[in-house]
């Protein structure tokens, strides 16, 4: 078998502020020319895509979802980050410690799919949540309420809304072993 040659493409630490809008467009058109001038290229990030403040919080006045009277009220916080990263297309993206900055509970809401959301860049299929594997091998959410049901088995190719603790992801008919890693806060 021939050798490849991989190009990985990373981002850390996005922690989106003001200017996230901005860089991401910025960020976005050299990630897309890199790949375009490579045949075989992983898109990763090490985490921290989000970190509480006003760009996080800003979310939760843009997208929005039914109270219980039907009636729109303000939604989640983080998902114009979390639409961001998916846009960028990230193919697996680990734990980082800003994730767990407001607990586990909107880490899960993050994640998961709410059909029920609404807002600028969501289709009528509402929120899709994170279209990426979250990767952490050193945290074990098996037993934590909000993120025990997104959690699947190490090894596997990436999927949606998941957690785990590797992935294996083909590249130019390679197998790629993406092992991810949360570092203490």
């Amino acid at each position: 078998m021939e050798p490849i040659k991989l190009q990985i493409l990373h981002a850390a630490d996005q922690e989106a502020g003001i200017p996230a809008i901005e860089d991401a467009v910025n960020f976005s058109a050299v990630m897309n020319a890199l790949e375009d001038d490579f045949e075989n290229t992983l898109k990763l990030s090490s985490g921290d895509i989000y970190i509480a403040g006003p760009f996080f919080n800003a979310s939760s006045e843009i997208y929005q979802e039914p109270d219980e009277d039907g009636d729109l009220t303000n939604s989640q916080p983080g998902i114009g980050d979390i639409l961001i990263n998916n846009a960028l297309g990230f193919q697996a993206v680990a734990v980082g410690n800003h994730e767990l900055d407001l607990g586990t509970g909107t880490f899960g809401n993050l994640i998961a799919s709410n059909s029920e959301i609404v807002g600028p860049e969501i289709d009528d299929d509402g929120y899709q949540g994170t279209q990426f594997p979250y990767l952490s091998t050193n945290i074990d959410f098996t037993t934590d309420d909000n993120l025990a049901e997104f959690v699947v088995p190490n090894g596997e190719a990436p999927q949606p809304n998941t957690i785990s603790g590797s992935v294996v992801i083909e590249v130019g008919g390679e197998e790629i072993g993406i092992v991810g890693a949360t570092t203490p806060a």
